[in-house]
């Protein structure tokens, strides 16, 4: 699962309601999870840039995934 930039990706999740993301550390910096039956979500800021990994794979999955992150 390949980690993706997005530019503006903040004001994109905004949009969501915050009831429906959960608060994650990644890479050692505040993140959002985002965990539905179908796809799962992470963004965070990484330096100045946004960062998103995304897949339909479990939370468990992406958790792996997000625990490499340097």
């Amino acid at each position: 699962m390949p980690v993706v930039r997005l530019a503006g990706l903040t004001q994109l999740m905004g949009n969501l309601p915050r009831m429906l993301l959960d608060r994650a550390t990644i890479a050692g910096r505040p993140g959002w999870e985002l965990h539905t039956p179908l796809i799962d979500v992470a963004f965070w800021q990484q330096e100045s840039t946004e960062a998103v990994a995304a897949g339909a794979v479990s939370q468990a999955t992406l958790g792996q995934l997000l625990a490499t992150i340097k």
